[in-house]
């Protein structure tokens, strides 16, 4: 995979629209190219734009929505409504453009964001979903988010927490850097998928312990009980059902005997309902046949009303036009009085328009006049408003024209005469002079600054000669400390030669002993024995508490031989920050210099302000433009005066005019609103006349409707005649009282109802005992002689209760024969769950024993076990292509660890294979050892894939000038071997010297930030 291109719009502080080829142009020709800046100008902004466009992630924040954006105020350039970020990349001889982008809606709020993938150079989209995009970019790629950061965004800061970490930590920083959580996920998994298998098989042994299975023989038992139950069951039932054909034809009789009481008690009352209502039946006949006419008799009755309400509207209409034309006369009149003019009916509607249009012309221009009235008003404010003058506060507020002309005058009386003064010119001087100050205020600061640091570079020179003595003395006390230690070990060797052989003469003690004097020694045959009586064993004594002191001392010796090269090393260390501090203060003093003497050729005339003195210098100008400003806003302030003066000049002049007419039209009409008025009468009047109008005409009608109505009246009388006669009626409208009142009508309807009703039940009982009678025949035909006996001989509630006992013992045989048929349903219900059970422990307790002994070998509560394994096995591989990589940087140090041991150890070659824990190297040794580790890690996560670009982020800041060369050239080396573009992501100064080709990111005093590229 490797990177051609990369685009992106208002991302984080680089506002705007960037782009950075790296197929083409000085980057893709250098191959070994920096990314610099200040701390804070947007350096990773470059990276981000990379994880963005590819995968919708940012190493420092994760996955990227609206709301991430929205919650921490990232990603968007602040006060920017859209944003974007593009990568061209190939893979596999492919070229594809990833896009990423979001915006704001009309109010302001974050659209979700949306992504594509393009097909270059054809341009055509896979047209996948973007949260589709990150996974085909991976599947493109061969590598995840979590890969891609390993491989080709290197950041030094994690692996330098992972050289300075205990055990436990280290094995946690590995995992996320190496991204091999998936152990610790299965160690624990499998003791957590052991625990529940056994719980599940304790669970399950105990729920079978719990269910109850009856014995054989107590099943036998019960099955033999139940066939017992059933014959006593059969007899009863027999029994039952001959009783109750007993008592079903005793009841038969019974119910014969009530039904012809019923039918004989129904009839009387039918005939005797009959009787009472003969009357009520025949007004029920009239008002049926009346029923017939009843639409001509409520038609001829409202007739009749319509008459009498017709001749009403008449009389009230004359009375109503009457009214109405004195109404007409009295607008005449008021209009008349109004316009001030004869007035008539037909000339009513001109007169009134006429005057109208007088008075709304008067409004017009009176309107027009208090218009540019306020206007002016408005204007003279605004000025005043804006104006820097004191007057101008009277001014602006409402007094009177005239008033305000007199104020200006008196003003312009008192200005200073400016006549002769031109205001160019003035201006031109105060801004030479603005011009002059600010020249020389740059130049005491430069002056000033350079000053400060030629100062800090003697003081700093002086604290880098107190480091080289102290330097000096460490190593003179070095070099005393490691002759103390040599005189101390050859001291120490001679006495433990002198202890030995007093040990060997020791071990003789217990033949000396046995020597006698005048006798041969048997070893030497000396007859003089002068050690006989030697006191060799105190002398050992003496010389062992002497090396134990000799050793004491030789221990502090070194401790303070490790000291005294710990303090060289700081003093080093302090003497390399200060000697760079001098360095860079020398630059910004050259530069401050260079800037004064640049100052001084431009501008020669300030070297004779030095000698008169900046302060004096400085008070004489500021005097001087304080006269030109005063001189300038006395031209500015008469020039305001003539302005406003004109300006209220004219507000007089129509402030005049604006009474004159109002004067003129408070004459012809004293009203506010002339069209209301008029308006009102025009209402007035048409609405009088047009009701004058429709009165007429609504008389006329009603006079026709009268007639046709009196000839309805006639023809409705004939149709009535027939029914009049056969009633023996005096009117046809008396007709009406053959028709029966509602509650009449109504009671005497459920008179009817009810004979209905009795004559309808006599039939149904009827009906009903003919069917009884039938079966009475026919179960007195299927009983036997004896059966009809015993019904005459037995009462029918002594039947009752004989039935009763029989279901009573039959309801008790069932009950319990129920119970122990439910029994032995339950139990083999039991049984069966019972059997299912056993073959699912036997299953468990199988499948189990494969994750006993997985849970043995890998698993713990929390993972551990396998974890550590796995990151041994991960270090190793780790640590053997750390050590390759770093071989090439230093030949010094080799990288291993002990898997019982916390800290990470080196094996420093230059002091014959001396181990130390990894804590103790310096910040430019911890560089080179983190750099290797992050380069193995790379090609480790990359091994299936070609990798054609590289970045590495920080880091370099901590290395001498020794140790960045070789970094660097290590670096050199690795893109030249690999063909890889490799980008160096740091603010360290030295860099730019050493990498001709650079990404600068430069910000700005808004705090945003712009790119440039550039090759020294």
């Amino acid at each position: 995979m490797r990177l051609e291109k990369i685009r992106f719009y208002n991302i984080n502080s680089l506002k705007g629209e960037h782009s950075i080829s790296f197929d083409e142009g000085v980057i893709a020709d250098a191959g070994l190219f920096a990314i610099t800046g200040p701390t804070g100008s947007g350096k990773s902004t470059i990276l981000d734009v990379i994880t963005l466009a590819l995968f919708n992630y940012v190493p420092r924040l994760g996955k990227i929505s609206k709301t991430t954006i929205e919650k921490m105020g990232s990603v968007v350039t602040h006060f920017t409504d859209e944003a974007w970020a593009e990568v061209e990349y190939t893979s596999q001889n492919n070229r594809y453009l990833s896009k990423w982008s979001i915006s704001k809606n009309r109010n302001g709020n974050y659209r979700d964001y949306d992504m594509d993938l393009v097909h270059l150079p054809e341009g055509k989209s896979e047209g996948l979903k973007k949260s589709d995009i990150p996974a085909r970019n991976t599947e493109i790629i061969g590598l995840s988010y979590d890969q891609f950061l390993k491989s080709i965004l290197l950041s030094q800061g994690e692996f330098s927490k992972f050289l300075k970490a205990n055990k436990d930590e280290r094995s946690r920083l590995l995992e996320e850097i190496t991204g091999t959580h998936i152990y610790r996920s299965i160690g624990k998994s499998a003791f957590e998928k052991t625990k529940d298998k056994k719980m599940a098989i304790d669970s399950l042994r105990s729920r079978m312990d719990m269910i109850p299975v009856m014995e054989e023989e107590k099943v036998l038992e019960k099955e033999k009980a139940i066939e017992e139950f059933k014959h006593t069951i059969d007899r009863h039932e027999q029994e039952i059902t001959r009783i109750e054909s007993l008592l079903q034809f005793a009841n038969l009789q019974s119910q014969i005997a009530q039904r012809e009481s019923l039918i004989k008690e129904k009839s009387d009352s039918w005939n005797n309902l009959k009787e009472q209502s003969k009357a009520d039946l025949q007004k029920m006949s009239a008002h049926q046949e009346a029923k017939r006419f009843e639409n001509y008799i409520q038609e001829l009755e409202s007739s009749h009303l319509l008459e009498r309400r017709l001749d009403k509207e008449i009389q009230q209409s004359m009375l109503d036009l009457k009214t109405t034309k004195e109404q007409k006369s009295a607008q005449i009149e008021a209009l008349q009085n109004l316009v001030q003019s004869e007035v008539s009916a037909s000339n009513f509607y001109r007169k009134m328009h006429d005057f109208e249009k007088e008075i709304i012309e008067f409004d017009t221009q009176l309107h027009q006049l208090k218009a540019q009235g306020q206007q002016l008003r408005h204007r003279i404010h605004t000025s005043c408003s804006e104006a820097p003058f004191s007057i101008a506060r009277k001014l602006s507020a409402k007094i009177p024209a005239q008033e305000a002309i007199q104020i200006i005058d008196d003003r312009i009386k008192l200005l200073p005469n400016t006549q002769g003064l031109r205001q160019t010119d003035i201006q031109q001087a105060w801004t030479e002079k603005q011009e002059k100050k600010s020249i020389v205020s740059d130049y005491i600061r430069i002056y000033e600054r350079s000053e400060n640091f030629r100062n800090q570079i003697k003081e700093e020179r002086l604290k880098s000669e107190q480091v080289v003595k102290q330097i000096t003395a460490s190593k003179d006390q070095w070099n005393l400390l490691k002759e103390e230690e040599g005189r101390l070990q050859s001291t120490i060797l001679e006495k433990q030669e002198i202890l030995e052989k007093a040990k060997n003469e020791a071990s003789l003690e217990q033949y000396r002993s046995l020597l006698k004097d005048g006798e041969p020694c048997p070893l030497c045959g000396s007859l003089d024995h002068p050690y006989a009586e030697h006191k060799k064993l105190a002398e050992i004594g003496l010389l062992s508490l002497e090396i134990d002191a000799l050793q004491n001392t030789l221990k502090k010796n070194q401790s303070a031989l490790t000291q005294a090269q710990t303090n060289q090393l700081q003093f080093e260390s302090s003497l390399h920050i200060i000697q760079t501090q001098i360095e860079k203060d020398t630059q910004e003093w050259k530069e401050h210099e260079a800037q004064r003497i640049l100052k001084t050729k431009q501008h020669p005339w300030i070297l004779n302000i030095a000698d008169e003195g900046w302060s004096a210098w400085i008070h004489q100008q500021e005097e001087e433009s304080k006269k030109l400003k005063q001189q300038l806003e006395s031209i500015e302030e008469n020039r305001f005066l003539h302005q406003q003066r004109e300006e209220f000049i004219s507000l007089s002049e129509v402030t005049r005019n604006y009474q004159l007419k109002e004067e003129a039209r408070l004459q012809r009409f004293k009203g506010s609103d002339v069209t209301e008025q008029t308006n009102l009468l025009q209402n007035q009047f048409t609405r009088a006349h047009e009701t004058i109008e429709q009165l007429i005409k609504n008389q006329q009608e009603n006079e026709v409707e009268k007639q046709q109505l009196k000839t309805k009246i006639e023809e409705l009388r004939r149709q009535l005649k027939p029914l009049q006669n056969n009633y023996q009626l005096t009117t046809p409208e008396s007709c009406r009282q053959l028709l029966l009142p509602i509650e009449q009508f109504n009671r005497i309807s459920k008179t009817i109802e009810n004979i209905q009703h009795i004559e309808t039940e006599i039939k149904t009982l009827t009906e009903e005992n003919d069917k009884l009678r039938q079966e009475l025949e026919k179960l007195a035909n299927a009983s036997s002689s004896n059966s009809l006996k015993e019904i005459d001989q037995l009462d029918s509630n002594v039947l009752r209760i004989q039935k009763e006992n029989h279901q009573g013992s039959l309801s008790t045989l069932q009950n319990e024969q129920g119970a122990i048929q439910n029994q032995l349903d339950t139990n083999q219900k039991e049984r069966l769950r019972k059997q299912s059970m056993q073959k699912e422990f036997d299953q468990l307790e199988q499948e189990n024993k494969s994750w006993i002994l997985l849970n043995q070998l890998i698993g713990d509560a929390k993972g551990k076990k396998f974890s550590n394994y796995a990151q041994d096995l991960t270090l190793i591989h780790l640590l053997i292509g750390a050590n390759a990589r770093l071989e090439s940087l230093t030949d010094r140090y080799f990288l291993s660890f002990r898997p019982d041991e916390d800290d990470l150890i080196v094996i420093d070659k230059y002091q014959g294979d001396t181990e130390r824990a990894v804590r103790t190297l310096s910040g430019g040794e911890s560089f080179l050892i983190s750099l290797a580790l992050a380069l193995s890690l790379s090609d480790f996560a990359s091994q299936k894939v070609r990798l054609e670009s590289l970045f590495i982020d920080e880091g370099f800041g901590t290395l001498d000038h020794e140790t960045l060369d070789v970094a660097m050239s290590t670096l050199e080396k690795l893109q030249h071997d690999s063909g890889k573009r490799i980008g160096i992501i740091s603010h360290v100064a030295s860099l730019k010297e050493r990498i001709h080709t650079q990404i600068k990111v430069q910000k700005n005093a808004q705090g945003y930030s712009k790119l440039e590229i550039v090759q020294a």
